[in-house]
């Protein structure tokens, strides 16, 4: 069990120092502000982080108004849903059915 723990520990620290990211969010426009207007804290700070930050990507949002918000201002989504089938999709996981019904069982 502590050669899992050890691994896992492992895999975290190296997601963490060369693949995660903390940064500053800069001052967003009149406009992001507005579109993002009726969304939730975390949603807005999704979306203002995507439309600032360059390169491609795909915001990770479950919430309809944040997805709406975020195809408004032209910014790449995906839920939780789409998350499970990429690695389907690579044959990284033969099947993700039992995975959206545990998802349904415990209330998402």
């Amino acid at each position: 069990m502590a050669s899992k723990c050890g691994w896992e520990s492992s895999r975290i620290d190296l997601a963490i120092n060369n693949f995660i990211k903390v940064t500053e969010l800069s001052e967003i426009s009149n406009e992001i502000k507005q579109v993002i207007s009726t969304n939730d804290g975390g949603e807005k700070q999704v979306i203002s982080l995507g439309s600032v930050t360059s390169g491609e990507l795909i915001l990770l949002l479950d919430d309809k108004a944040g997805r709406n918000a975020a195809k408004k201002l032209g910014l790449a989504t995906t839920g939780l849903v789409g998350v499970l089938i990429f690695p389907k999709e690579k044959g990284l996981i033969n099947e993700v059915s039992s995975l959206l019904e545990e998802l349904r069982i415990q209330g998402y």
